[in-house]
């Protein structure tokens, strides 16, 4: 045998293996009693219905029907199985369910949200009213350094006579000089503040 053959014998195996798993994969999908999904080979039990069956194999022959046998109630009555439409009002509750606490979740969350936005909300308003304070006690400050640094201009004007006292308790007089430089500082106050 050439080495070609041993090849296409060996490449024609693995196809065959592969078709072999393929036939092992589940060929039927229903969603049973409690809503779950079921995957199989062998078709669902006779008791699921037409319309929880979800995949079958295109060759499969439709699932039998089931048959409506009675059921004994607790009062021993009987009394016809579940019906397609009572699985769909099961159905249709568990959806409804499912949504009303998905609808309370976000409830929950909103109003988690809400709760820390009025906190937020609750501490801005508290900075505002601090910086308010300050502004204000800020522009009272400036008035009364405004109001002292007229009154040190106008004892500074030129033609009067200022008293001062040194370090050690000496009076003096000031000079022209330092009276034009206290001046100046006095009139950039005055610029500033008033």
């Amino acid at each position: 045998m050439s080495k070609t053959s041993l090849r296409m014998m060996l490449a024609a195996a693995l196809a065959l293996g592969a078709l072999g798993t393929l036939q092992a994969q589940p060929q039927w999908q229903w969603l049973d009693g409690s809503g779950r999904k079921v995957y199989s080979d062998r078709p669902p039990p006779p008791d699921v219905p037409q319309n929880r069956i979800l995949k079958a194999p295109r060759d499969a022959a439709p699932a039998a029907p089931a048959a409506a046998a009675p059921v004994s109630t607790e009062n021993g009555d009987s009394a016809p199985a579940q019906s397609s439409a009572g699985e769909d009002a099961e159905l249709k509750a568990r959806v409804d369910a499912q949504a009303k606490a998905q609808a309370e979740a976000q409830a929950r969350e909103q109003a988690a949200q809400d709760e820390e936005n009025a906190k937020i909300k609750q501490e801005n308003e508290r900075i505002a009213q601090e910086n308010e304070r300050i502004r204000r006690e800020n522009a009272e400050k400036r008035k009364a350094q405004c109001a002292a640094a007229q009154a040190t201009l106008k004892r500074l004007e030129p033609g009067r006579r200022v008293m001062t006292t040194d370090a050690k308790g000496n009076a003096g007089y000031m000079d022209d000089a330092t009276r034009e430089a206290q001046r100046q500082r006095a009139q950039a106050i005055v610029r500033e503040n008033c």
